[in-house]
């Protein structure tokens, strides 16, 4: 099984729009063929972002995708990264940590930093195109 890093961004694109590609990318999570990689901060993330009300999703229907989410996940420690915004460090960490194949992203200029690290930096597109 694959390992990916996913993005706040991608994340997100999925819970509004289940058959966009983002959407196709949890669902390679859910049936097993992938294995999201977290840290601590990046589920205090996607908690907080999903969370916003601009989006409208219930807090509880939040809360229990997350909780499964993490079920489904490798864990790994946080990292500190010199000169590299805190938000984009903890997600290539991650990466870092889990030896994920990955790090899918709709924002690859946000991880320019990482470049010639043992992941890619793929937007949804390309990581689907890719498996």
């Amino acid at each position: 099984m694959d390992r990916a890093v996913i993005d706040t961004n991608v994340l997100v694109s999925a819970f509004i729009k289940a058959d966009s590609k983002p959407g196709r990318i949890l669902g390679l999570i859910l049936s097993g063929r992938i294995m999201p990689c977290v840290n601590g901060e990046m589920m205090e993330e996607y908690s907080a972002v999903l969370r916003r009300e601009r989006f409208g999703f219930d807090p509880r229907d939040v809360a229990a995708a997350l909780e499964f989410f993490l079920r489904l996940s490798v864990r790994t420690p946080p990292m500190i990264f010199k000169g590299v915004p805190p938000d984009d460090a903890v997600f290539a960490s991650a990466a870092i940590h889990c030896r994920s194949k990955w790090l899918i992203t709709g924002n690859k200029r946000h991880f320019g930093g990482f470049k010639g690290h043992s992941f890619r930096i793929v937007t949804p597109e390309e990581f689907l195109k890719e498996i």
